[in-house]
């Protein structure tokens, strides 16, 4: 069966090209033909632009600031997906529609991508380009978006036409099931549905060999004082990796490297400290020591981390404020994480082939 899926696969962000890479991977796994779509959401796109619309003042500083900066890291996830994810020719759209006579499935996840404050509630996150094919939701996540989605008749109506739907957190799971009267599943996210030898083979050597705390940090600076703190107090370095050119942080910087050094990074880490759902699942798929601070301001996202923590049992030690370095039983978390991925790929296969 040839299947497609849409996703996040044109994002300035680490997890998402790694989730649009996985979850290809796994279907192919599955014995199907997968291609990742190479839609471009409006506005997805316009948060991108070195000016993004509407410009303002602020927003024209901010772009000639930035601009260097911007364009380094743009070549990073560009490079990555020529070389891994293999995009077709860009889609809009008015033509997305056109990519449903050479599929027989498609599938929607993962990433916020039922996120209408990031997508603008665009319809094509729900297939309603693809009629009469099967259509199914793996892993799909609201984040901070989740009142507005469940707010909105037309978005629910489209869930409800889906064939199967997957999601990737708990609350999400149970707060939409009665708004669809469906069956709603909540599934792993797709980068645990790759062998962990995969993603090391993938991941560069890292650093000089030295033991460091790694910093990574979306929304919330505590992430790279606490990083400082924990470096300090076990002689270790801090390594951070800077989201923009506002990130302070006492450490070795290591500004816009490669998806494979990113992933290194996280390997080679003594301990990694961050508020990222994504650094965080590859934490514990390379088992390494791992402290997370959720937000304090979008608190909305935080679903998806304590998700993540809980199934792996282990909230109570990794969530901030910690004493000290968490020592987790992995055997026990890669126990628990196993069952879960197999659970998800059941669920995949079985979806696909019904």
């Amino acid at each position: 069966m040839r299947v497609a899926t849409l996703t996040f696969q044109s994002a300035l962000n680490y997890g998402a090209v790694l989730q649009a890479y996985a979850l290809r991977e796994a279907i192919r796994g599955l014995g199907h033909e997968c291609d990742v779509l190479n839609y471009k959401c409006p506005a997805i796109e316009n948060s991108y632009r070195y000016f993004p619309a509407p410009l303002t003042p602020k927003g024209f500083a901010s772009g000639i600031v930035n601009y260097s900066w911007k364009n380094r890291r743009k070549a990073v996830f560009r490079d990555f997906a020529q070389n891994q994810l293999c995009l077709g020719e860009p889609l809009g759209s008015l033509d997305i529609a056109e990519a449903v006579c050479g599929y027989d499935a498609f599938v929607v996840g993962s990433d916020q991508v039922w996120n209408p404050k990031l997508t603008g509630g665009d319809n094509a996150f729900f297939l309603n380009f693809a009629e009469g094919k099967k259509r199914i939701s793996y892993a799909a996540s609201a984040g901070n978006g989740i009142d507005d989605l469940l707010s909105s008749d037309n978005l629910l109506a489209a869930i409800g036409n889906l064939d199967h739907v997957g999601v990737r957190e708990f609350d999400l799971a149970n707060r939409l099931a009665p708004k669809v009267d469906k069956d709603v599943s909540t599934v792993v996210d797709p980068v645990f549905l790759v062998d962990r030898c995969k993603w090391l083979k993938m991941a560069s050597a890292g650093t000089d060999g030295a033991s460091y705390v790694l910093a990574y940090g979306l929304h919330e600076p505590s992430v790279y004082t606490t990083a400082e703190s924990v470096a300090s107090k076990h002689g270790l370095r801090c390594v951070y990796v800077p989201l923009s050119r506002k990130t302070r942080c006492s450490g070795t910087e290591v500004a816009a490297p490669s998806v494979e050094e990113f992933l290194g990074l996280i390997a080679n880490a003594s301990v990694v400290i961050t508020d990222s759902f994504h650094v965080a699942s590859f934490s514990l798929i390379f088992e390494r020591p791992l402290l997370v601070q959720l937000k304090t301001q979008l608190v909305g996202m935080n679903s998806r981390l304590t998700t993540l923590l809980e199934s792996a049992g282990i909230a109570g030690q990794a969530i901030l404020p910690q004493d000290d370095i968490p020592n987790f039983d992995y055997a026990d978390v890669a126990e628990r994480l196993a069952q879960h991925r197999d659970d998800s790929m059941k669920w995949l296969e079985e979806s696909l082939d019904e």
